[in-house]
């Protein structure tokens, strides 16, 4: 595990470097690089839906159309209700996104489960009663080819919210709430 953040910590810095000028006092990572374009590449596996979704821009913040693609994409597909996701959970999206572009890994985030109604969340074994799916503030998500364990820590690397991880369903739950970290067998 020891290795296992090394190498990311690595991968950080190496996303954030191009982003420094010489010179100057270090800046956070996750500072760096929110301060550019940020576009989503997601894709979601229930509906084999694929979008590509800007939804900020660094000269004029919040697209509302690349808003309106992740929200769609993160609905609550089943029961066709989609709401304003967390903008900082597209963020938190977006970093993962960014890792992967720089350990040479083009590839859509994978998308299981975004937004939740109430009715769906029920319906789910071991659902929390008050879900940060429930407010727009949690996704399940996977990258084909990576191990769960690897995505998981990278999550918590950039120190978000909590982190859930399904290793036997091969997924990891992101989300905008308190810092947490759990195991689901």
């Amino acid at each position: 595990m020891k290795r296992l953040l090394a190498c990311l910590m690595l991968c950080v810095a190496t996303l954030a470097s191009p982003l420094l000028q010489a010179g100057q006092a270090p800046v956070d990572w996750r500072i760096a690089l929110l301060s550019q374009d940020r576009c989503l590449n997601l894709y979601r596996q229930s509906t084999k839906e694929r979008v590509n979704a800007c939804y900020w821009y660094k000269r004029t913040g919040l697209d509302a159309v690349g808003y309106a693609k992740a929200n769609y994409i993160l609905r609550d597909a089943e029961e066709r209700v989609q709401t304003r996701m967390d903008v900082k959970l597209l963020d938190v999206l977006f970093l993962i996104q960014q890792w992967l572009i720089a350990e040479g890994r083009n590839s859509d985030i994978h998308v299981l489960s975004g937004f939740r109604t109430p009715a769906h969340n029920k319906r789910l074994e071991a659902s929390a009663k008050d879900s940060q799916h429930l407010h727009g503030k949690a996704a399940d998500i996977f990258i084909p080819g990576l191990k769960t364990n690897l995505l998981a820590a990278m999550s918590r690397v950039i120190g978000v919210g909590g982190v859930g991880i399904y290793p036997v369903k091969n997924f990891v739950h992101v989300d905008t709430g308190n810092v947490r970290v759990w195991v689901y067998r």
